[in-house]
């Protein structure tokens, strides 16, 4: 069994995903466009502040909380 490492996933993911920069987030977020999920740990938003206008999700329950087949399905944290 060939295990890929956190590099080849990560290189994989880019491939496939568009990166913005923070000029570009900022006038999307401007014309409600997107919405920020900040996925930092609870205790780095304490320590570090919010993300102003993000939603908090965690990155370990990120697909939970969206997905609404599952038991921790979150219908709050989606704006329809």
């Amino acid at each position: 069994m060939n295990i890929k490492s956190s590099q080849d996933l990560v290189n994989e993911a880019n491939q496939v995903i568009e990166t913005l920069d923070p000029s570009k987030v900022k006038l999307m977020t401007d014309n409600n466009e997107c919405t920020l999920i900040d996925v930092r740990d609870i205790r780095e938003l304490w320590s570090e502040g919010t993300l102003k206008g993000s939603m908090h999700i965690p990155r370990g329950m990120i697909e939970f909380w969206l997905d609404p087949s599952s038991s921790y399905y979150k219908s709050k944290k989606i704006d329809t």
